[in-house]
């Protein structure tokens, strides 16, 4: 009787041990007063993830970490990624985390109209993307046509849209997912190159120069009807904003000195379209090249000054309008 009693004893002791080490093991060691960032590489084994989870103070220990990834077989399940980690957060947590994939993410919004460059600026705020590595694979001509675009460069291809990706994701794969967006969005569209007559990459120019040209939206189709009708007559397209991109932009007011610049991209100087788009256009833009305003013969415009325009089909009408425009804008 007195060997069972010592036995039973002996048992409970260590049965509490056992159960106050798993304790120990399995709990959380900090209160949750902060968040640690943790980067697991691809590849990464269940030891060395536990050991670097251990590391940073997220865990007590590897052991308890790998016992239960491999009871519950995860062995194999861990996802590469960033890692946002609340110290109150128990193994089990921790562990669903990575087996989900759930990474650290941060949401980016592009605007329509902005350029490569501006686009670069923007990843690079919001981001820890290099905007110099993201212009180098976007500059890249080789790379562009991977991505099954004809063109010298992604200028125009990436499209504006909001966007959610690691903070620390790789510049040419950026590129890739808004390029990718661009196609999806654009396979939505019913068209015929030989019906417009314009190449995708002609399109997508001149949508870009709508896109800055046009404020208001319902204008779109008018603002393309008008750079239609000068290029099937091959009148130079005389628009602003190819001579403000020629210039390196963030230019408020052209000069006649600026019209005079020598560009491929000032259409002041050179008939037809630039060599490509100046911005990414939205797709209404893109929308409103494929499907201009029918039986719409202006071949002029001049703003009004509250973001919409004038159209006219002379050069006497249009310049009555300019002449308009100075007079309120004096006012």
């Amino acid at each position: 009787m007195k060997w069972i009693v010592i036995s039973l004893a002996f048992l409970v002791v260590v049965a509490g041990s056992f159960l106050g080490y798993t304790w120990h093991e399995f709990s959380s060691p900090g209160q949750g007063d902060d968040w640690i960032r943790v980067d697991i590489d691809r590849g990464s084994s269940l030891t060395r993830v536990a050991e670097l989870l251990r590391d940073k103070g997220l865990i007590r220990g590897t052991t308890s970490f790998t016992l239960w990834a491999r009871i519950h077989g995860h062995t194999e399940d861990l996802q590469a990624g960033e890692y946002l980690f609340n110290s109150s957060m128990s193994n089990r947590e921790i562990l669903d985390h990575i087996i989900h994939g759930r990474i650290m993410t941060v949401t980016v919004t592009i605007p329509e109209g902005y350029s490569m460059k501006e686009i670069a600026s923007v990843l690079a705020q919001r981001t820890e993307i290099d905007s110099v590595a993201f212009l180098h694979w976007c500059t890249n001509d080789s790379f562009a046509r991977s991505l099954g675009i004809h063109a010298d460069m992604l200028e125009g291809y990436l499209f504006p849209d909001t966007y959610t990706f690691s903070p620390h994701a790789d510049p040419d794969r950026i590129a890739a997912l808004m390029v990718a967006r661009f196609r999806a969005l654009l396979s939505q569209i019913e068209y015929d190159e030989e019906f417009v007559g314009l190449t995708l990459h002609q399109i997508i120019t001149l949508a870009s120069i709508v896109e800055k040209e046009a404020r208001v939206p319902t204008e779109r189709p008018m603002v393309a009807a008008v750079y239609l009708n000068r290029l099937r007559r091959g009148m130079k397209l005389d628009a602003d904003p190819t001579v403000i991109y020629a210039l390196g932009g963030n230019i408020d007011r052209l000069t006649y000195d600026d019209l005079k610049v020598s560009s491929p991209y000032n259409t002041y100087q050179n008939a037809g379209l630039p060599p490509g788009p100046i911005c990414s256009p939205g797709i209404g833009c893109i929308r409103a090249v494929i499907y201009p305003e029918k039986d719409f013969h202006a071949l002029y415009f001049v703003a009004r000054g509250d973001g919409s325009h004038v159209f006219s089909r002379t050069f006497s009408e249009h310049n009555r309008a300019v002449r308009e425009y100075r007079r309120s804008r004096n006012k």
